[in-house]
């Protein structure tokens, strides 16, 4: 990795704690969710690098002390809780890779493999993810909201 690269990385970090610790505090403790995605077309192991920097912030959100001394330029942190953070993991696909003639043929009907919305599930263990930080598929999420609605 290029050191400006991993300088762009440290600033994207720093702004998204910057927008964290300017969040306005309205319960003691709760449980919150992350949402991220990443634009279309990016390939497989782009996303799961992604992931694991989405991942490590999330990690920081939970356990603010371990943020490191320098990353916090005079920022007061005090705002940063520790609250019960949990990652929504974005659906996968479709990527451009993943398609050639011979799936085509293989699935002739569209409607007979959905090339989207296809679950982090289908490719890690989530139980071993969230053995880091709790992680949860986008599904999982919207199946848990409609039944809290019901």
């Amino acid at each position: 990795m290029s050191l400006n690269y991993l300088r762009k990385m440290i600033s994207m970090l720093t702004i998204l704690l910057l927008i964290f610790t300017s969040m306005p505090r309205v319960y003691i403790h709760c449980k919150k969710y992350l949402f991220y995605d990443v634009f279309y077309g990016e390939g497989f192991n782009l996303r799961r690098d992604v992931y694991i920097r989405v991942a490590n912030t999330l990690r920081l959100l939970r356990h603010p002390n371990q943020i490191p001394e320098y990353a916090l330029h005079n920022m007061n942190i005090k705002n940063l809780t520790g609250d019960d953070w949990i990652l929504v993991l974005p659906p996968w696909g479709p990527l451009p890779h993943w398609f050639n003639d011979r799936l085509y043929d293989k699935y002739p009907n569209y409607n007979a493999f959905n090339w989207s919305a296809i679950q982090w599930s289908k490719f890690f263990d989530l139980k071993s993810l969230s053995m880091f930080i709790p992680v949860m598929d986008l599904i999982e999420f919207q199946q848990n909201s409609n039944n809290n609605n019901n």
